[in-house]
């Protein structure tokens, strides 16, 4: 998938990127969520994610499944503007 469509990801994939941006010394910010933490990556597209479109952000979105279980979904963007809106959305 090439599209900047939001893709499911396992918990284990969220912890193994943070290790990684965080290792290449880019700009990791992590926000509580209701069950699964958000996360915005900043300086990404030095990043090379097998069938994720590189850009300069990475987002990665808590989503409620049911009241019991939730997902996290990676999506990318170029734009400052929404990863900025990410950021505040995640913080409130």
């Amino acid at each position: 998938m090439k599209a900047n469509k939001a893709v499911e990801v396992t918990y284990e994939f969220f912890n193994d990127l943070v290790a990684v941006a965080n290792n290449a010394g880019l700009e990791v910010d992590i926000f509580e969520g209701t069950l699964l933490d958000n996360l915005v990556i900043s300086g990404a597209e030095i990043l090379k994610i097998r069938g994720i479109k590189r850009a300069k952000h990475i987002i990665i979105e808590e989503r409620a499944k049911n009241e019991w279980s939730s997902g996290l979904y990676l999506w990318t963007t170029a734009s400052e503007a929404k990863a900025d809106k990410a950021r505040e959305m995640f913080s409130n």
